[in-house]
């Protein structure tokens, strides 16, 4: 599973149309979701299904989420297949 945090207004997505709001906040939060719900839900789904994940994560997810993180090497995942990039 992929983990990546994008900050507020910055990278690919984050220019709203011109005519859309400023700041493009449902844009953002359509981005975040993963971080905020996501993330959480396929932990809970790996483990009632008992699969085995990879975790690819950008490292800016170490500082931005980093109850997230520890939540997926709780599970039990190769502490070696969970890495920042």
């Amino acid at each position: 599973m992929n983990l990546e945090h994008f900050a507020f207004g910055e990278g690919l997505g984050a220019e709203p149309a011109p005519s859309g709001p400023q700041p493009d906040v449902l844009n953002y939060a359509w981005r975040d979701y993963g971080n905020r719900v996501g993330g959480w839900r396929l932990i809970e789904l790996m483990d009632q299904l008992s699969l085995p994940a990879t975790v690819l994560l950008n490292s800016a997810m170490y500082a931005h989420a980093p109850q997230l993180v520890a939540a997926h090497r709780a599970q039990g995942y190769d502490p070696s297949r969970l890495r920042g990039n």
